[in-house]
């Protein structure tokens, strides 16, 4: 069936004075995410706020996972943790994680429908990309925020990611 003045089912058109069938009501087209899963990749920084808030606007009604790596002393470079640990001195993991909870519960709170997701240890980045593999993660949207001197001496978690990541990335500014 057609709108007014266009042909009926058996290709006629309908008779003068007829009624003619009323036009149906389209739709909004609605724009699908291709995005099932989307991680958003926190590490307690200014940008964390517009990584949440983009990631949470390209999922659409798929999984959003907020992910932050928890560094541990040994892994955070610190000469006093390193000297400590040279000395024999064990240094109790539980307030690094207790800290790195609590960021992500903070962080992921702008977003109630997120999974929170905290990996223990290991360098950010590449324990990032292992684990966006192992989740089947679509998109990873991290942060850029870095200044010059920053990446120079701690190396670039972003760019480590927008080159390892076994999904596509987004990086984004703080606003």
């Amino acid at each position: 069936m057609g709108c007014s003045g266009s042909l009926s089912e058996d290709g006629t058109l309908p008779a003068p004075g007829a009624t003619a069938p009323a036009c149906a009501t389209v739709a909004p087209v609605t724009r699908a995410t291709p995005y099932v899963s989307v991680a958003a990749c926190i590490e307690g920084a200014p940008a964390d706020a517009a990584v949440i808030r983009e990631a949470t606007r390209l999922v659409g009604d798929g999984r959003l996972t907020v992910v932050h790596v928890a560094q541990l002393p040994t892994q955070l470079g610190d000469t006093t943790d390193a000297s400590l640990i040279g000395l024999g001195v064990a240094l109790d993991p539980a307030p690094f994680l207790a800290a790195a909870r609590e960021r992500l519960a903070t962080a992921a709170a702008s977003a109630p429908k997120a999974e929170m997701v905290l990996l223990d240890g290991g360098e950010p980045a590449p324990a990032v990309c292992t684990w966006a593999a192992d989740a089947g993660v679509d998109l990873l949207v991290a942060g850029a925020h870095r200044g010059r001197m920053e990446r120079f001496a701690l190396g670039s978690f972003a760019g480590f990611v927008a080159h390892h990541a076994p999904c596509p990335v987004l990086l984004v500014r703080p606003i």
